[in-house]
């Protein structure tokens, strides 16, 4: 995909939920993967309290043991178990060797405890996910959770960001961004939320808003060949990010859409410019994988992707250092393909890694299938977006076959 290679050459990524209306340390998306508080008792208030201080990592085993404590008097707790699994990821992700292994492995384990208590928890089968995918190949995953994965899929498909419905007129922007496919209609949509954002400098919602219409109007014309229209657009996205992650420091989607616009604003600069926000975006695709590598269709592994390949080796050495394998990616990226089925994102990722990987007749054996899809399937939420990925796996279809 030529947006993405050009992004994904310098390390950028579009990295991954927003606290809309909500306090700094909460989350309230469609994707939320943390777990309900169903108990107000002293030991749930002491581990909210922590959990609401996770950012840095530093008091994970603090998290582990509070739930230990709960878990001596209420052990088949369906949401203490859900936590556990969180917790216990998270430290994986934040860890290496005996530790890294044995905190993922106790991750699968709690989630799995908590399908087992309740057969119908869709986090529960999300948790375990999250976990095995670092430890796992998709085939080992498969063998052991498959019924349970495919009880869950397809998930829906749904806007990464929530409604802002107190905002007046929001009605009448959700019907025109429901329908950017028709981009007559999104820059409709675009220009509303601008004067939104500039009317409402401290709302946070709305500025992460602001950043994802920008976004999306910058891929849109980038993609049909109008890069400097597209520039216009992404710089305008930074501007709304600068002042979203100001607002609201550690929303996930602020981050993400931020982070959209800033790599793609540099695609054609100088290399000198390009490396001088290695670190930015480094730090940006650590913090999505591990908050929630879920986000907006699995995105940190549609993400990853395309960032391995044009990287190279650098950016597969950056990633394996902090625990992130091409493989795991692979994975990921089988997972994500059952659950969000209808995302052309998904294959057409996977496609771009095998290539990269040397395993070209297996990535156009994935491209053969994906190119008889029809991109619309998935609805509005992900339609635009469909279309946008779908010519350009037609095009990466042909180069292979072409021996590009």
């Amino acid at each position: 995909m030529k947006l993405f290679k050009e992004n994904c050459s310098v390390l950028t990524a579009i990295l991954f939920i927003t606290i809309l209306s909500c306090p700094a340390t909460a989350f309230s998306t469609p994707y939320d993967i943390d777990p309900p508080f169903q108990s107000n008792t002293p030991e749930w208030q002491a581990f909210r309290q922590q959990w609401d201080k996770h950012w840095d990592g530093k008091n994970i085993d603090q998290l582990i043991s509070l739930l230990k404590g709960i878990e001596k008097t209420d052990p088949n707790n369906v949401s203490l178990n859900l936590w556990f699994s969180r917790v216990y990821c998270l430290k994986g992700k934040r860890s290496s060797g005996k530790i890294r292994s044995e905190s993922f492995n106790n991750a699968v384990t709690y989630a799995a405890k908590a399908r087992g208590l309740d057969k119908d928890n869709v986090l529960a089968v999300r948790l375990l996910i999250d976990a095995a995918s670092n430890i796992d190949s998709s085939a080992s995953i498969m063998s052991r959770y498959g019924n349970w994965i495919k009880d869950i899929s397809p998930q829906p498909y749904i806007e990464s960001l929530d409604p802002i419905s107190s905002m007046p007129g929001w009605d009448n922007f959700a019907k025109l961004w429901a329908s950017r496919y028709d981009i007559d209609k999104a820059t409709q949509a675009q220009k509303m939320m601008e004067d939104w954002a500039s009317s409402n400098p401290d709302n946070g919602a709305v500025q992460i808003w602001a950043i994802r219409t920008c976004s999306y109007m910058g891929d849109y014309f980038t993609n049909v060949g109008d890069s400097k229209k597209g520039l216009t657009y992404y710089k305008k996205g930074i501007t709304y990010g600068e002042r979203a992650n100001k607002l609201i420091p550690n929303s996930l989607p602020a981050k993400y859409w931020y982070n959209a616009c800033l790599g793609r604003s540099v695609q054609h600069a100088s290399l000198i410019k390009k490396a001088s926000h290695f670190s930015t975006f480094f730090e940006l695709v650590l913090f999505f994988w591990r908050e929630n590598s879920q986000y907006n269709n699995f995105g940190f592994a549609i993400t990853m992707a395309p960032m391995i390949t044009n990287g190279g080796w650098v950016t597969e050495k950056g990633m394996n250092a902090a625990g992130v394998t091409a493989e795991n990616v692979l994975t990921s990226l089988d997972i994500a393909a059952i659950v969000y089925p209808d995302v052309i994102q998904i294959p057409y990722s996977k496609a771009l890694l095998l290539e990269y990987k040397g395993r070209k007749g297996e990535a156009i054996k994935v491209l053969e299938n994906l190119i008889t899809k029809n991109p619309d399937k998935g609805g509005p939420s992900i339609m635009a977006e469909n279309r946008i990925n779908m010519k350009e796996a037609k095009e990466l279809y042909e180069n292979l076959l072409k021996g590009k």
